[in-house]
C-alpha cells in the first residue's frame, strides 16, 4: 500500500500540533522515531486463546478511529487519513524454541519497543505475543505517542483484556459507543483558537514568559556526545514513606503531586547549581466527559517556572508550586505549541523549551476479572530519554512507583541510581516541613565515607589538569583545599552533582562522579547546541537569482514585507516546523530538486541554502550529460546516490 492507496476511501482531517510536532522530530533525526514509543509489558499465567485475543484487537481498531489513522503530509500540511477497514495482526513468538530463552525475550524485548513505525501507514501501533513457556506467555503492547499517551494506553489495555473476556465467555459484548473520535477532538481545538478564551491565555502566557529561563545547565559527562539514548531506573517508594507523604499533604492541604514536584525540583538545583529553571508538566487535557474514553494525542505540555529561594522553608515551597500546578491545570487547553512560539525568540523550534519534566499520574485500580488467566504488569524501561532527566510518578491504590529517565551524557547508570536514592531521602525529610532547603541534606553515610576518603587520598581523582591550570595555578598534593557542595557548605558533599573546590579562596566549578573524576566547569560554559545566534554578519540583501528566490519564499511564509538579510536565521524571524515544511515543498518544487528539512535546520540561512541549492544543480548538470549505454551498474549505484543520497 503506498501514500496514494491509503487516501483511496479514506477519511481525511488535520493533523494536531501535538502531531505535527512528533511528526517534524521524526523528520528532523530519525532516532526521535522510536524515543516516543509507548511500550507496556504484561505477564500471563494459565490458558491463553489466541484467537480470541485477535478478535479483542480487532474490536479495539474497530471502536477507536485513531488505531487505523495514518499521517501524511501533502506538501502544505500533515494529515490524518483515517481508513474505514483495517485490520491489525497479533505477531507471535514462540520463545520455548530457542536457546537461553530468557536472554531471547529481553533482547526481543528492547528490539521491539525500539522499532521505528511508518507514519503513512495506519496501525502505528504493535501487538506481539511471546509464549515463554506452556501457559506462561508475555504481550507487549507498543504505541506510538502520536496518536496516544498515557491515558489511551490505560484504556486500551483495559479494553484488550475486557474484550477478551466477552469473547471467551460468550457475553454478548455491551459497551456505549463513544460519542466523538480524536479527530473531532483536534476539529474542537481548532475553533477554540480562534475563540476570545485562547487570546486570554496566550496573554497571560505572554506576561508570564518574561521570567522564564530557558537554558538549564546540567553539567554533561562527556562534552562532546548529546544523545537521547537514557539509563532509566523503575522504583517504587515504601510504605512508611507514602504514609508520611500523605499524612504531610494533609496538612499542609497540598496534592501529593506538589509534594513529589518540590522534591524533584529541589535535586535538580543540587545538581545544576541553578535556581531558577522550567519544569515540563504532561497534562491529561480531557476535562470534557466526552474525551474520557477516547484513544489519541489528547495529552498537552505546559510548563512550571521554578525559583528556588534557599531561606524559604519546605512547606513554602510545596504550597507555592502546588497553587501554580492549580493555575497550570486551568489552563492544561493551551496548545504547547503556541506556548513554544510565544517562549522561544531565538532558540530553535525543534528543541523543547525545558530540559527536565515531570509527571504524575493516578491509575485506575481496575482488575482484570479473567478466572482462568493471571495477568501482572511488569516494569519495563525503553532505552531511551526523551529529555535531560524526566521523572513520572505513578499512583495506582496505595502504590506509588517512579519512572526516571536520564539521558546517558548526564548521568551514568549508577548516578540514575543514586538520584532515586537521593529522591526518597528528601521524602523522608519531608517530615519536618519546616526546614529551610538549604539545610536538607539527602546524602548517605556512604556518601560521607565516599568524600572522606577522596580528602584522604587526593591522589585517587582524576583531575582534568590542563582545564584546572588555565583558571589558577591548582597542585591538588598540597592537600590546601576543600571541596564544597552547590550550598557552600564543607563536605560530607552529594553526588554525583556540581561541587566547587575552594583553593586560596578561588571557587572552581567541578563535578565529581562515582567513577573519581573530578573535572572543572568553567563559570562561562553554556550549552549552546539548541541556540542559534539572532546575531548575524552585516546586513547583506540577496543578490543572486536563487537568494531573491529564496527570499520571495520567505517572505510569503513569514508574512512578512521588509528585505531580509542572507544571513539571518529563519527561526531568529519568526519561522517554526510546519513553516519550515512547507518550505521544503516550495523550494523542491521551484527548483525541481531534493532537499531535506534536516538541510534546513542544520543551515538555516538564505545564503547557505541558495548554496545547498546551487550545489544540487550542479551534481544534476552533471548527471544528465552521462551516455546511459556506456554505464555500469556500479555507476548507476553511485549516480542514484548524488541525486538522492543514499544507495539503492
Amino acid at each position: 500500500m503506498n501514500e496514494k492507496d491509503t487516501l483511496k476511501g479514506s477519511y481525511i482531517f488535520s493533523a494536531s500540533p501535538g502531531q505535527e510536532r512528533l511528526w517534524f522530530l521524526k523528520e528532523l533525526n530519525s532516532q526521535f522515531g522510536p524515543a516516543y514509543n509507548i511500550p507496556a509489558l504484561f505477564k500471563i499465567n494459565g490458558f491463553l486463546n489466541i484467537i480470541s485475543l485477535q478478535k479483542s484487537i480487532n474490536k479495539i481498531v474497530e471502536r477507536h478511529e485513531i488505531l487505523r489513522t495514518a499521517l501524511i503530509y501533502d506538501g502544505t500540511k500533515l494529515l490524518q487519513v483515517i481508513k474505514p477497514n483495517f485490520l491489525k495482526t497479533i505477531r507471535y513468538v514462540d520463545c520455548t524454541i530457542k536457546e537461553k530463552r530468557k536472554k531471547f525475550l529481553e533482547s526481543s524485548l528492547i528490539q521491539e519497543s525500539s522499532v521505528h513505525f511508518n507514519f503513512t501507514q495506519p496501525g502505528i501501533f504493535d501487538l506481539i505475543l511471546y509464549k515463554f513457556q506452556e501457559k506462561v506467555y508475555y504481550i507487549l503492547i507498543n504505541i506510538h505517542h502520536i496518536i496516544s499517551d498515557g491515558i489511551s494506553l490505560e484504556i486500551f489495555v483495559y479494553e484488550l483484556f475486557e474484550y477478551y473476556y466477552f469473547i471467551e465467555n460468550k457475553i454478548k459484548i455491551k459497551k456505549k459507543d463513544l460519542e466523538i473520535q480524536f479527530a473531532d477532538f483536534v476539529k474542537w481545538n481548532e475553533k477554540w483558537v480562534s475563540s476570545s478564551k485562547y487570546l486570554e491565555y496566550e496573554l497571560f502566557w505572554k506576561k508570564k514568559q518574561k521570567d522564564f529561563v530557558l537554558n538549564l545547565t546540567l553539567p554533561k559527562r562527556n562534552r562532546n556526545i548529546d544523545t537521547i539514548i537514557g539509563n532509566n531506573v523503575n522504583f517504587e517508594l515504601s510504605t512508611s514513606i507514602i504514609d508520611l507523604l500523605i499524612k504531610e499533604s494533609k496538612k499542609l492541604h497540598v496534592s501529593l503531586y506538589a509534594f513529589y514536584l518540590s522534591i524533584f525540583a529541589i535535586l535538580i538545583y543540587f545538581f545544576s547549581n541553578q535556581k531558577k529553571f522550567l519544569i515540563g508538566i504532561p497534562l491529561a487535557n480531557r476535562k470534557n466527559q466526552q474525551t474520557q474514553n477516547i484513544m489519541g494525542f489528547l495529552a498537552n505540555t505546559l510548563v512550571l517556572n521554578i525559583a528556588i529561594d534557599l531561606n524559604q522553608n519546605l512547606s513554602d515551597f510545596i504550597k507555592n508550586n502546588h497553587k501554580n500546578i492549580l493555575k497550570l491545570i486551568k489552563l492544561e487547553r493551551f496548545p504547547y505549541s503556541s506556548l513554544h512560539k510565544i517562549s522561544t525568540n531565538n532558540i530553535h523550534n525543534s528543541e523543547p523549551i525545558f530540559k527536565v519534566m515531570f509527571g504524575y499520574q493516578e491509575l485506575e485500580n481496575k482488575k482484570f476479572n479473567i478466572k482462568e488467566l493471571n495477568i501482572e504488569r511488569i516494569n519495563f524501561n525503553t532505552i531511551f530519554s526523551k529529555f535531560d532527566i524526566s521523572l513520572f510518578m505513578f499512583q495506582k491504590g496505595k502504590q506509588h512507583r517512579g519512572l526516571l529517565e536520564c539521558r546517558s551524557h548526564i548521568f551514568s547508570k549508577k548516578e540514575s541510581e543514586n538520584f532515586y536514592r537521593y529522591f526518597s531521602n528528601i521524602c523522608r525529610i519531608a517530615k519536618n516541613t519546616n526546614i529551610l532547603i538549604k539545610n536538607i541534606q539527602f546524602y548517605e553515610n556512604n556518601d560521607i565515607k565516599f568524600a572522606k576518603n577522596l580528602l584522604k587520598n587526593p591522589d585517587n581523582l582524576y583531575l582534568n589538569k590542563k582545564l584546572l591550570e588555565k583558571v589558577v595555578n591548582f597542585n591538588i598534593k598540597n592537600k590546601k583545599f576543600s571541596i564544597l557542595d552547590a550550598t557552600y557548605k564543607q563536605v560530607p558533599i552529594n553526588i554525583p552533582g556540581i561541587l566547587f573546590i575552594n583553593h586560596h579562596n578561588t571557587y572552581l566549578k567541578v563535578r565529581l562522579t562515582y567513577d573519581k573524576r573530578l573535572n572543572l566547569i568553567e563559570d562561562n560554559e553554556k550549552d549552546q547546541s539548541n541556540i542559534i545566534e539572532n546575531k548575524y554578519h552585516d546586513f547583506i540583501k540577496a543578490n543572486s537569482k536563487t537568494e531573491k528566490i529564496l527570499e520571495n519564499i520567505w517572505k510569503s511564509l513569514l508574512r512578512l514585507n521588509s528585505s531580509l538579510s542572507i544571513h539571518q536565521s529563519f527561526f531568529s524571524i519568526g519561522g517554526h516546523s510546519i513553516l519550515v515544511a512547507k518550505m521544503v515543498n516550495n523550494i523542491n518544487k521551484k527548483f525541481n530538486i531534493v532537499i531535506s528539512i534536516r538541510d534546513i535546520f542544520l543551515h538555516p540561512t538564505i545564503s547557505h541554502i541558495a548554496s545547498k541549492i546551487e550545489s544540487l544543480k550542479e551534481k544534476e548538470i552533471h548527471n544528465t550529460n552521462i551516455n546511459p549505454q556506456n554505464l555500469k551498474k556500479e555507476d548507476i549505484v553511485e549516480i542514484y546516490k548524488d541525486i538522492n543520497g543514499k544507495k539503492i
